[in-house]
């Protein structure tokens, strides 16, 4: 009896670890582009009849419809930079070049997606993020 003990508590440790470690990089990367995209951030309309609007934290100055006009093709959904924090993962992206007639030239400035340890939740970071912190 106690050998099983001692078996299912090695068990549980491994699993508690592997739950710990959360996501690899990769993987939140992975999930942060698709989210992206899925939210109109890239070239890729967000499509309100399928998809959830990520407006969490957001103070809108006008309508969604508006918002989301504003949001369209702004990033490159490829992922640039991460950082894993406590209990999540930031993923960062650059701005598209010519988002809304503006053109951007500054490569270390962008928007970045915050991804949960174990990948269930996304949400933008909705001020400009220094991709080199």
């Amino acid at each position: 009896m106690k050998i099983r003990h001692n078996i299912l508590f090695f068990i549980l440790i491994a699993i508690s670890c592997g739950v710990t470690n959360g996501i690899s990089e990769n993987k939140a990367k992975k999930i942060a582009e698709r989210y992206l995209i899925e939210q109109g951030w890239a070239n890729k309309r967000l499509d309100k009849n399928s998809t959830e609007i990520d407006i969490k934290g957001l103070k809108l100055n006008g309508s969604i419809d508006e918002h989301l006009n504003l949001r369209y093709n702004t990033l490159i959904p490829k992922a640039v930079y991460s950082k894993k924090k406590d209990d999540f993962w930031i993923i960062g992206f650059r701005y598209n070049q010519n988002q809304n007639g503006i053109k951007n030239t500054d490569k270390n400035i962008g928007r970045a997606v915050k991804v949960s340890l174990n990948g269930t939740e996304c949400h933008m970071i909705w001020e400009m993020y220094d991709l080199t912190k």
